[in-house]
C-alpha cells in the first residue's frame, strides 16, 4: 500500500492515449442517446473530465458543453467530496440527454457524488399562512437544525429566530427575551437559486443585542468565502479586513437590487421603473439579499437596495 496521491504515482497516461480512449468512448455513445439516439449536452466534471469532454463533444457534434466542479481534496488531504459549482439548471432539466464525463482513469467516486447530489432537492413550500409560497428544501431544515444545535450547546441562554422550523409550518421563534442576546438564522439565503442550480446562495447567522445587530457571518457556499463583521471592529472577507467603497458613484458603479420589488398588491413598485429609467448605475440582481449586502461591505458594490426584506435577510450582513 502507498499513501501517495494519484498525481504522484509512477503510472502516467499520455495525451495520445487520452485522445484515443476519448474517441473510442464517443464511438460507443454515438446513436445511443435517449432523444432519437442523440445527446443534448455534455457536462464535464472539472478538472479531469474537461479534456475528454471536449473530445467527446467534438466527435458527437455536441455544441453545448458545461461544467460541474467537485472539491474532494484540501491541499494533499482527501476530504468529503462536495459540489462547488453546478451546471445551468435550464440546461440540465431532469438530466435526460445529458452526458456527464469525468476523468477516464478516475475511481468513479466523484461521478457517483454528482449523480447522488445534483438536482435531488425537493421543492417544498411553508404551510404557515404568513409564509406560503416561500421555497424551502430539506437542506434548509437540516442546515438550520445543525446551526441551532451548535448555538444552543455554546450559548444555552440565548434566544433563536430561524427562517425555517422542523415541520415546514413556518419559522422558529425561541426568544424568551427579545431585548437580550438573540441569534437570527437563515440556513440558505437564496433557496430558489439553490433549487435551480444557480450558485448564489449563502448561510447566514446574525447576533442581535437589545434588538440591534452586533455581529454576523454570511458564508458564500459555492465560493467557500466567509464574510464576517462585528460592530465597532469592521468587516473581513476570509479573515482579511475590508471596507465599503468611499469613492463617488459614477456610471460604472454597481448597485445590488432585491429580486422582490412588488408592493402589497403584487405590483411593481413605481420607484423601480423611474429609477431604472434614469440611472446609469450598473444594477445587479442575484437573488440573495445577504450576499448582495455583503458585496457592499466587501467594497465591490456601492450599495444594495432590499425591498420586502425580513429579519433574517438583514441581521447577518
Amino acid at each position: 500500500m502507498t499513501d501517495r496521491l494519484p498525481h504522484e504515482k509512477g503510472f502516467h497516461v499520455s495525451w495520445d492515449q487520452i485522445h484515443r480512449d476519448s474517441r473510442a468512448l464517443a464511438w460507443r455513445l454515438d446513436g445511443r442517446g435517449p432523444e432519437g439516439g442523440g445527446w443534448k449536452a455534455v457536462v464535464a466534471i472539472t478538472r479531469g473530465g474537461m479534456i475528454p469532454a471536449m473530445i467527446v463533444s467534438r466527435e458527437l457534434d455536441i455544441r453545448v458543453v458545461d461544467t460541474i466542479s467537485v472539491k474532494s481534496y484540501s491541499h494533499q488531504s482527501q476530504t468529503e467530496a462536495r459540489v462547488t459549482k453546478s451546471p445551468q439548471a435550464e440546461l440540465m432539466g431532469d438530466g435526460t440527454g445529458i452526458l456527464v464525463i469525468d476523468d477516464l482513469v478516475d475511481t468513479g467516486r466523484t461521478l457517483e457524488l454528482v449523480r447522488r447530489l445534483y438536482r435531488t432537492v425537493e421543492r417544498l413550500t411553508k404551510t404557515h399562512a404568513a409564509a406560503q409560497q416561500e421555497a424551502v428544501t430539506e437542506a434548509d431544515r437540516k442546515s438550520q437544525a445543525l446551526i441551532v444545535a451548535a448555538l444552543q450547546a455554546a450559548f444555552p441562554g440565548d434566544g433563536i429566530i430561524g427562517e425555517e422550523d422542523d415541520t415546514g409550518s413556518g419559522i422558529t421563534m425561541n426568544c424568551p427575551d427579545a431585548m437580550g442576546r438573540v441569534w437570527v438564522i437563515d440556513p440558505i439565503d437564496g433557496t430558489n437559486n439553490f433549487i435551480g442550480g444557480f450558485d448564489n446562495f449563502a448561510v447566514c447567522i446574525g447576533l442581535l443585542v437589545g434588538g440591534m445587530p452586533v455581529a454576523g457571518v454570511v458564508y458564500d457556499v459555492t465560493r467557500e468565502r466567509m464574510y464576517s463583521g462585528v460592530v465597532g471592529e469592521g468587516m473581513t472577507v476570509d479573515g482579511v479586513a475590508t471596507h465599503c467603497l468611499t469613492t463617488p458613484m459614477g456610471d460604472s458603479s454597481v448597485v445590488m437590487l432585491t429580486s422582490n420589488v412588488l408592493d402589497a398588491d403584487k405590483r411593481l413598485h413605481p420607484f423601480v421603473v423611474r429609477w431604472m429609467g434614469q440611472t446609469n448605475w450598473k444594477v445587479r440582481v442575484i437573488g440573495s439579499a445577504a450576499l448582495e449586502a455583503a458585496l457592499v461591505g466587501a467594497g465591490i458594490a456601492h450599495g444594495a437596495v432590499t425591498v420586502n426584506g425580513k429579519l433574517w435577510d438583514v441581521a447577518a450582513p
